[in-house]
């Protein structure tokens, strides 16, 4: 799959360079699940570029996030946003919409290790949330707002390498009923409080 990157995501890009910061993996402009929706899965990111056929890549910690996206009317059911997984819901990283919230969500060996509120959401409104995840250091500002923080262990290193889900989870469930504007990757980044509350202003 060949992913197209829009006028958006251009600047979003560009003004990212200016801010210095390494941005590995950038997602585009989609639709959300809706009834029967099934995400949006661009799994070659973790394929290895010299053997494209092996996925060998890995999402480790520390990384970080921002991840801008517009919610549909329904803020209550719950709804992924992103996630980034083994293939399993055991190991995951995971941004969702529920009770009106966005929540972070940090599994390991099936069992969550962070699961915390990020900020409230209201219906059809765009939101922009920075989140940083590391071993006991978990943060997430949403839209400026004050950085809440968690603790709990992450995955070993190579565990997430399976892909990337946009808008639904991985048998096409729980999907989400806004649209996902952008999404950026820091890799080997735990940004610090400041740099989450600017990203998400």
């Amino acid at each position: 799959m060949h992913v197209h990157i829009d006028a958006d995501l251009h600047a979003m890009l560009a003004q990212i360079r200016e801010r210095q910061q390494d941005v590995v993996r950038v997602g585009r402009r989609i639709g959300g699940g809706g009834s029967g929706g099934g995400g949006l899965t661009p799994s070659e990111v973790f394929l290895d570029p010299a053997v494209p056929s092996s996925i060998s890549r890995s999402i480790d910690a520390p990384f970080s996030f921002l991840i801008e996206f517009t919610t549909g009317a329904d803020v209550t059911t719950t709804q992924f946003v992103f996630t980034a997984n083994d293939g399993t819901a055991n190991n995951r990283f995971l941004v969702y919409v529920s009770g009106g919230n966005v929540r972070v969500q940090v599994r390991q060996g099936g069992a969550n290790r962070a699961d915390f509120v990020a900020g409230a959401v209201t219906g059809n409104t765009t939101h922009k949330v920075a989140i940083r995840t590391d071993t006991n250091n978990h943060g997430a500002s949403l839209d400026g707002a004050t950085v809440v923080t968690a603790t709990g262990v992450v995955w070993a290193a190579g565990v997430l390498n399976d892909s990337y889900l946009f808008g639904a989870n991985t048998v096409g469930e729980a999907s989400f009923t806004g649209t996902i504007a952008r999404v950026a990757e820091y890799e080997t980044k735990a940004l610090d409080d400041a740099t989450l509350i600017s990203l998400s202003s």
